[in-house]
């Protein structure tokens, strides 16, 4: 039995063109991630907007911290909060970001890496994305990645029993 140009006869004929499909969506959909700006949604005046992507779980985390001091947590891994930082953190974090803008936009991993995490932290008006597989990330981005996601993990609330 014939509908149209496919046969009822054998449903497997469709597996090629399907697989084809899928293959081709999935492999197009791929450099969205790597392609991903800090978006629009977040506070332009925000002082350290942090963003991290992928790995095998597909998390995307978000910090945002404000002028104010206030500090925004989102995402997967590090949870769903908001928390005031203490009384001169956000000058320690600008501190610590000296020679931000002499970095460059982007730390890629190796060819053939797979699942790793995309970090993109923006400050002064510079976005830089590292991978966490590329071997050239300077100690300037391993530590404003690694005092955030500090900063993130030590004043997460705990939930009330």
């Amino acid at each position: 039995m014939s509908i149209g140009t496919f046969s009822m006869r054998r449903p497997g004929c469709l597996m090629p063109p399907l697989l084809l499909a899928t293959t081709l969506s999935a492999c197009a959909g791929r450099g969205r991630e790597e392609d991903s700006a800090i978006p629009a949604t977040q506070p332009s005046d925000a002082v350290i907007v942090y963003n991290r992507m992928g790995g095998l779980a597909g998390t995307a985390d978000w910090i945002v911290i404000s002028p104010d001091g206030q500090m925004k947590v989102s995402g997967r891994i590090l949870g769903d909060y908001t928390v005031q930082l203490p009384e001169g953190t956000v000058a320690k974090l600008e501190a610590r970001m000296q020679g931000w803008r002499k970095l460059k936009r982007d730390y890629p991993a190796e060819k053939g890496v797979r699942d790793d995490f995309r970090i993109t932290i923006r400050y002064d008006g510079r976005t830089v994305t590292a991978s966490d597989a590329a071997r050239d990330v300077p100690p300037e981005f391993r530590r404003a990645a690694d005092m955030l996601e500090g900063l993130a993990h030590k004043l997460k609330p705990t939930p009330a029993p």
